[in-house]
């Protein structure tokens, strides 16, 4: 899915940045080789996978545009 996504909007998986709410959305972002990913919620949430998230936020009004220059 993540790789289709991006071939649609014409990038490339390593340099997509997928935002992911779920566990199973992180692990399959990961497995996909995305560029970097964000997570959203709680950070107890994300305990099995804290070691793929490059950034957590608990919300979109947490998000630091500045990232996207990284």
């Amino acid at each position: 899915m993540f790789i289709d996504a991006a071939k649609i909007i014409g990038s490339s998986i390593e340099s997509s940045l997928i935002f992911e709410d779920s566990s199973s959305g992180i692990q399959c972002a990961c497995d996909a080789g995305a560029g970097s990913i964000v997570a959203i919620g709680n950070k107890e949430k994300f305990k099995r996978v804290e070691d793929k998230i490059d950034y957590r936020i608990e919300d979109f009004t947490k998000f630091d545009v500045g990232i996207l220059d990284k």
